[in-house]
C-alpha cells in the first residue's frame, strides 16, 4: 500500500481493488496451494533479516550456494 500510493501515486482504493481482483484471487489459486510442495516457506510474521537468514540457511544445507553466504 506504502509503495503503490507514495511512489507510484496511486490512491489506497485503487490499491484495495487490485488486490481483490487479482492478487488474492491468483495467491489463493496458485500460491498457497503450491506451500504444500515446498521445502522451504517463510510467511510475513518475522522480521526480513530473519527470513532471509532462513532461506540462505536452507540453501546452504541443501548444498544450493554457489557462493559464501
Amino acid at each position: 500500500m506504502k509503495r503503490d500510493t507514495e511512489e507510484r501515486g496511486r490512491t489506497p482504493e485503487s490499491v484495495m481493488r487490485q488486490y481483490e481482483a487479482t492478487v488474492r484471487p491468483a495467491s489463493l489459486a496458485c500460491v498457497r496451494p503450491s506451500a504444500a510442495n515446498a521445502e522451504v516457506t517463510v510467511n510475513g510474521s518475522e522480521a526480513l533479516d530473519w527470513k532471509v537468514e532462513q532461506v540462505w540457511t536452507a540453501l546452504r544445507e541443501r548444498g544450493l550456494l554457489r557462493f559464501p553466504g
